[in-house]
């Protein structure tokens, strides 16, 4: 008798059309929709927040070094394999050299070249006039990688390699 009462009970609806997945299909859709929405707004969110950083870092960068042409062109700090070689290995974007008598416009050093760049003293001089990072001016903290752009439900996108193909 027991045994029955445990079965009936397993195999017999919530109460209430409560189980584990609450309310009804419109409710789980409008909710996942809604779930959605705010991870696009949090997407956009960092992403103005990014370009905005950039930007500021660039025109510090861009007084620093002297680099803003009459022309109205803008340059933007250097990028090497997606890592800026104007940018020291703690994050910050580096301008002109401030030690004395310097003729060095901009800070450079490519982070990857430099082996075990975290325990190497070398990877915080600089490759033009071998002055250490805090010698020139600070830019600001430049953001190199760009916030993920979240996967939606029914929105996928197939990822772009050269050579690689789609297996049917």
């Amino acid at each position: 008798e027991r045994r029955e009462r445990l079965g009936r009970e397993r195999a017999a609806p919530p109460a209430g059309g409560q189980g584990r997945f609450p309310g009804s299909l419109e409710d789980q859709v409008k909710r996942k929709a809604e779930q959605e929405k705010a991870k696009v707004e949090r997407y956009e969110k960092e992403l103005a927040g990014y370009k905005k950083a950039r930007r500021v870092c660039a025109e510090k960068w861009r007084v620093s070094t002297g680099k803003d042409n009459a022309a109205g062109e803008r340059e933007k700090p250097e990028e090497d394999r997606g890592r800026s070689v104007r940018v020291d290995i703690f994050g910050y974007l580096r301008g002109k050299c401030l030690a004395c008598d310097c003729d060095c416009r901009a800070w450079h050093r490519d982070i990857d070249s430099v082996p075990n760049a975290w325990g190497n003293l070398e990877a915080i001089k600089c490759s033009v006039c071998g002055h250490d990072n805090t010698q020139h001016e600070d830019c600001g903290q430049y953001p190199l990688n760009e916030p993920l752009k979240p996967n939606l439900l029914g929105h996928r996108e197939e990822l772009k390699i050269p050579g690689i193909h789609k297996a049917h």
